[in-house]
This record gives C-alpha cells, sequence and structure tokens, in this order.
C-alpha cells in the first residue's frame, strides 16, 4: 500500500488447487479485505466465519482427480449460496460463451445475493486438476472480468453486466531477444513490466513481435491493450 499506493478497496484474491483453497480461507477470514475471490480447483471450509457477503467465481475441470469428484464442487457451491444468501435459481449457459461452442465450459451463476454479491461456478469438460486451458477460454481475463466489477465500498455490484471478456486468445513467446506474439493486432499498445512493478519497455504488437534484448533473466508481465480490454500474460526470460 505505501509503495504502490493501491485501491484498497479493490483487492482481490485468486489461486489455483492449494492457491484456491487459500482463497476460499482468504474470503471466510478476511472480507472486510478482499472485495471478491476466484478460487480455481480449490476446495472450501464448510465452517466460515463470515464478515460480510462475499463475491465467489469458483472453476474446476470435470476431469480432476485430485481434489475429488465434481460432486465435492458442487458441495463447495452449495455452501456458498447459503452463506451469501442467494436465490434458488440459477442462470446457465451453456457452452459459455455461447458463441464458442468448442470451448467446453459450462457457466451458473447465482445472483444478485446478499448485498448485491455473486456466486459463479464455472464447470470445464474433461480438464483435470489444471488452470483452465486458455486455447478454450482466457480464464485469466474472464476472472478480473470477475473481479473488476465489485468494490468493498459498495454495497451492490458496480455495475450489472455480463462478466465475459471472451476474445481470440493472444500468446505469447521469447527467443533470443525476441517477443512475438500470437493473436494480436498491430494496433495493440504492449508494455513489458517486471516483479516489482517498473515498466522496462513499451512499444506496439507491429508485425507481431518486439525486440526485448540485455534484460535480466526473470519473469515479466506483458500488458497488451486495445479495444478488446488489457490482457496480461506471463513471459519467462531464461
Amino acid at each position: 500500500k505505501a509503495m504502490y499506493h493501491i485501491d484498497t478497496n479493490r483487492v482481490y484474491m485468486t489461486g489455483f488447487s492449494q492457491g484456491g483453497m487459500i482463497s476460499f480461507v482468504a474470503s471466510c477470514s478476511y472480507a472486510n479485505v478482499f472485495a471478491a475471490v476466484a478460487p480455481v480447483s480449490g476446495h472450501s471450509n464448510t465452517t466460515c466465519p463470515l464478515k460480510r457477503p462475499i463475491s465467489v467465481f469458483m472453476t474446476f475441470g470435470t476431469s480432476s482427480q485430485e481434489m475429488g469428484l465434481p460432486s465435492s464442487f458442487i458441495a463447495d457451491l452449495n455452501i456458498w449460496l447459503t452463506l451469501d444468501s442467494c436465490p434458488s435459481t440459477p442462470t446457465i449457459t451453456h457452452p459459455y460463451p455461447a458463441s464458442n461452442p468448442n470451448s467446453g465450459e459450462t457457466r451458473v451463476s447465482y445472483g444478485p445475493c446478499a448485498q448485491g454479491t455473486y456466486v459463479i461456478m464455472d464447470s470445464i469438460s474433461g480438464e483435470g486438476h489444471q488452470w483452465p486451458d486458455a486455447s478454450r477460454l482466457n480464464q485469466s481475463n474472464e476472472v478480473w472480468a470477475f473481479f473488476k466489477q465489485f468494490s468493498l465500498n459498495s454495497t451492490t455490484a458496480i455495475t450489472q453486466q455480463k462478466f465475459s471478456l471472451a476474445h481470440e486468445p493472444i500468446a505469447i513467446s521469447y527467443s533470443s531477444g525476441i517477443v512475438r506474439i500470437q493473436g494480436a493486432s498491430e494496433k495493440n499498445r504492449v508494455l513489458v513490466i517486471d516483479t516489482k512493478g517498473r515498466e522496462v519497455a513499451a512499444t506496439s504488437a507491429a508485425k507481431g513481435q518486439f525486440t526485448f534484448k540485455d534484460k535480466p533473466s526473470g519473469v515479466y508481465m506483458v500488458l497488451v491493450s486495445g479495444t478488446g480490454g488489457t490482457f496480461a500474460l506471463r513471459m519467462v526470460v531464461p
């Protein structure tokens, strides 16, 4: 907070597997800190000292074995429908999004629940214990589209728009000082930041690539911005 001057009304948590379980713990114990959470392939605690209703976006693969059968995730859903006092009838979209019959994803959405919260569950046919395959749907963007609707200083969802940012997949690859971007327009702006939040490169997606030489090894975040929004991709420089 001191370094980046963050908006403390808009702090969120997502995580995979045990990280998903920790996201549930955060929502139970620190609902006054996190505006919304999005656990992926992680289970909820059955006893939850919920300080306020909190929006939850769950995701799991129907072939996941490490974290139990689909019925276990349905049990988690029912826990949160009770905690957030949600309506009994959901909105079901299959496939999700309707414009992508190959996504293999089904979305079950409940809301508005108490204080304008939502509880959403995405199940992905045939996928196992993994972060969802971006070739079907960019779940990271779906999570952000969900998160940004909610704030601690508002008793209701900020807007009642659809939680979708479905788009053609954008992918990046790095090799010998060249970063190649697939699925981006030449008009897209590209920003590269390091793990300390410092800008290290700003360019465009012209010709689908840009030079990225003489940079330290490590993990970078590549932000690709255009009319469809801003998409964040992780890049590793060996």
